[in-house]
């Protein structure tokens, strides 16, 4: 099965073409016609069809708002705007590429320049940031 991920209209459209060149199954929420939905709203159906949210919205990253198990997954993308947000892309196609799909199910992946840090259960018998 490939990993499904939606992006969240914090983040610009070239993040979803990156990600599918990079062999992924990436959708656009704007394209969904979700554009101005609550950010629950969107996790909701995202974990409704399956799909880790790829968004550059803090609000996603508060483990409290949204408790890891209780969605199929949230990477919150930590570049800045311009230049490297290209960066951010290669690093998020990178990322999910190493990683794999286990480490962005059912936590809050926090991806900034350089680092990952990963909030929800253990994956094969190794602790939680």
């Amino acid at each position: 099965m490939t990993l499904l991920l939606w992006i969240d209209e914090s983040l610009p459209r070239a993040i979803a073409v990156a990600l599918r060149e990079g062999g992924f199954e990436a959708r656009d929420v704007r394209d969904l016609g979700m554009r101005g939905r609550t950010d629950r709203e969107i996790l909701a159906e995202a974990t409704a069809a399956g799909a880790v949210v790829i968004s550059g919205d803090l609000d996603f990253a508060n483990p409290l708002r949204f408790p890891p198990e209780s969605h199929g997954g949230v990477v919150v993308l930590r570049f800045r705007r311009g230049p490297a947000r290209g960066e951010g892309a290669r690093a998020l196609v990178g990322f999910l590429k190493q990683a794999g799909e286990s480490s962005v199910r059912q936590a809050i992946t926090i991806l900034e320049p350089g680092r990952a840090r990963r909030f929800g259960r253990p994956q094969s018998g190794r602790p939680t940031t």
